[in-house]
């Protein structure tokens, strides 16, 4: 999986910004007003630098994902964790960009989904089930619907692929600049 990398100084300044509250947004925002010097359109493009590279990775992880269909219950297995990460990361993308806080609890992060996001209901659920389906299957040894397993980690990827393309589609929107084809 590529690695979207940056200089040192902005990798950590960037890596910062990852669990960020809406408050200390606020809180930079506030800083660089009082301090013309600094730039407030330099801010707002750091802060969208960072939410296109968390969609990057979601980018990756559809790649990786799309990579390990290969049938095997391991691969299936796979793919399916890895499209439901796809979603997971796109979702905590729009919400950035939308709310300018990045929400890491998974049940939280769906919750939040922008109301303008185009089938907002539809992409609460999906995350929510492809969430649910990933952990049984992390976490037992006889998941439920082990027979579904191809069928299902097939359906994950195409949804990822789908929910990442709306959700490209609202970055830009929102001014996120370049986000990557799907």
């Amino acid at each position: 999986m590529p690695m979207h990398l940056v200089n040192p100084s902005e990798h950590s300044a960037l890596r910062r910004l990852e669990g960020v509250s809406g408050e200390w947004v606020t809180l930079l925002r506030d800083v660089v007003r009082a301090h013309p010097g600094l730039g407030e359109a330099q801010l707002e493009n750091f802060l969208n630098r960072f939410a296109r590279d968390r969609f990057l990775l979601a980018v990756d992880f559809l790649q990786a994902a799309r990579g390990t269909t290969e049938q095997g219950r391991g691969n299936e297995i796979m793919a399916l964790a890895r499209a439901y990460y796809v979603m997971y990361q796109a979702a905590r993308v729009v919400v950035f960009a939308a709310k300018r806080t990045d929400i890491e609890d998974h049940v939280k992060v769906a919750a939040n989904l922008p109301r303008k996001l185009p089938d907002r209901g539809r992409w609460q659920d999906a995350l929510k089930r492809w969430r649910e389906r990933r952990n049984d299957l992390d976490y037992h040894v006889y998941p439920q619907e082990a027979d579904l397993l191809a069928e299902h980690s097939s359906e994950a990827l195409g949804e990822a692929g789908d929910f990442l393309r709306a959700c490209k589609e609202y970055l830009l929107g929102r001014g996120v600049t370049e986000p990557p084809d799907v």
